[in-house]
């Protein structure tokens, strides 16, 4: 990865309005966007600020970057290390990139070096109305365990999956 060049087409990436293109366009759901909106501006401003510190510095954490023939980020995600297990965080691959496997290789690097590092399981949590996103989870062997509310408006959707 290139850090510093790539960051702010990892901003990109992260900021396109998943929100509203995993979502059905429905009155309920509007609010649930401009949540979503809300979370993703915060995370630009988090942990996507300072990738290095955040993802890198913590042993067992990691983040990848997905680039196209001309460099340009195209998919991302991260492994965050929590005390008892691997967070995959950001996952992203970009909407015209979709369906060639991106997304899958994404994962299962991610799976290989979270096993590397001896976590026994890696979990997410991703929008409970994404059924396209929680369908590639389930694919890829994670089980959904829960659901909660984010700013009590925002279903999220709690997903597992054991590394064996």
């Amino acid at each position: 990865m290139h850090d510093h060049a790539c960051l702010s087409d990892v901003d990109r990436c992260c900021s396109q309005g998943e929100i509203a293109s995993n979502v059905p366009d429905t009155p309920e759901n509007k609010v649930r966007i401009e949540v979503g909106r809300q979370y993703i501006e915060d995370s630009l401003k988090g942990d996507l600020a300072d990738i290095s510190t955040f993802y890198m510095k913590p042993k067992g954490g990691h983040f990848w970057v997905a680039v196209d023939a001309n460099e340009q980020v195209i998919g991302c995600v991260g492994l965050e290390q929590k005390a008892d297990h691997g967070e995959l965080r950001r996952m992203y691959v970009d909407a015209k990139m979709r369906n060639r496997g991106i997304g899958k290789l994404l994962v299962d690097t991610l799976f290989a070096f979270a096993k590397t590092y001896g976590h026994d399981r890696v979990e997410l949590t991703t929008l409970f109305a994404a059924k396209d996103t929680i369908r590639f989870y389930e694919r890829m062997g994670f089980k959904q365990t829960h659901t909660s509310l984010y700013d009590q408006r925002l279903e999220i959707a709690h997903l597992k999956c054991p590394l064996v």
